[in-house]
């Protein structure tokens, strides 16, 4: 149930996350959907860690291994770490190459560039959310993964979009960073819950 909460509640805020994008003009609509093409080439990087974590630290607590599942949750951490350091440089350095290849519009360039490197910065937070939900999904204990994500979606980067889009009229890169505020706050929200432990004596 609350997985299926998860994965309805995020695609809706992405929809609501679109139509704020496109009060900005068409160009950041643009610059949006190229700069997400390369951003998803990370995230099906950390999907697929995502699910080796679960996996393994469902098979640990399934056998009584507690320090294997810690174990497990550090080396993801260290691994993950390690990737969005190399990554997010040369995202960061190339980010308006990467628009490049798909326009030549300056306007759009300059939007998908200000997208990439604000989100790039936040996804050091992305790692703690990738991480810390696998090892929760893999111990059985979805809800605290969903509530985060809830909170971070839409109260973070929903309504710090709407507020300086509508309220304070700022630019687009306020938006991106609504979308990098979410990464933090679901990231710390993961981390602190997960450090209350109560997900190693989860019945597996």
């Amino acid at each position: 149930g609350w997985s299926g909460l998860n994965s309805l509640s995020r695609p809706l805020s992405a929809i609501v996350l679109q139509r704020i994008i496109t009060f900005h003009g068409t160009a950041c609509v643009a610059g949006f959907s190229f700069g997400i093409q390369w951003i998803s080439i990370i995230f099906i990087f950390m999907q697929g860690m995502r699910i080796s974590i679960s996996s393994l630290v469902g098979q640990f607590l399934g056998k009584g291994d507690i320090k294997g599942a810690e174990d497990t949750t550090k080396a993801g951490l260290q691994f993950g770490y390690a990737f969005v350091s190399v990554v997010s440089v040369v995202g960061i350095i190339f980010s308006g190459e990467a628009i490049s290849v798909f326009t030549t519009d300056e306007a759009v360039i300059r939007a998908g560039q200000g997208y990439l490197i604000i989100i790039f910065m936040g996804m050091f937070f992305d790692v703690l959310m990738t991480v810390y939900s696998a090892s929760f999904n893999g111990a059985g204990n979805t809800a605290p993964p969903t509530i985060a994500a809830f909170f971070a979606n839409w109260v973070g980067k929903i309504s710090f979009a709407m507020i300086t889009t509508y309220v304070f009229h700022l630019g687009i890169n306020w938006v991106w960073a609504g979308i990098s505020l979410s990464m933090v706050i679901e990231g710390l929200g993961l981390a602190f819950w997960h450090k209350k432990g109560h997900w190693k004596h989860k019945k597996v």
